[in-house]
């Protein structure tokens, strides 16, 4: 009967660790996307301040958002996290394609050779 009673309680803290823990996450989550939305909104204003043609507003634009999709550790983090190693290589391998195909170094270089220097590369935006 105290077994029972001790892994009922044990059961309480989990649930109740999980349940924060989530909850904690998800507030993360908005936190990110209101900073985001009220950085463009901030980027939105001074465009049309300044007064800038159309398509050099959306180019900015079009910036801000690859910066705040491509330049967020927290989500590259999460999406990384708990893959194996080989769906970690498959998807760094989709994400440099373009610099796999272009690069004349990866054209003779091996297969283990290319999928130890995609693990090895790290994402930086230079602007």
């Amino acid at each position: 009967v105290i077994f029972l009673a001790a892994g009922g309680m044990l059961g309480c803290v989990l649930t109740a660790w999980f349940v924060g823990y989530f909850v904690l996450l998800i507030r993360c989550m908005m936190f990110l996307r209101d900073r985001d939305r009220e950085e463009i909104t901030h980027v939105k204003a001074a465009l049309t301040t300044l007064g800038l043609p159309q398509e050099l507003q959306q180019r900015v634009l079009n910036f801000h958002h690859y910066l705040s999709l491509h330049n967020n550790p927290v989500a590259v983090e999460s999406l990384f996290r708990h893959l194996s190693v080989p769906l970690t290589t498959e998807l760094r391998l989709y994400m440099y394609r373009k610099l796999l195909k272009h690069v004349p170094f990866f054209k003779t270089a091996s297969p283990r050779a290319i999928n130890f220097i995609v693990l090895s590369l790290k994402d930086i935006v230079f602007s």
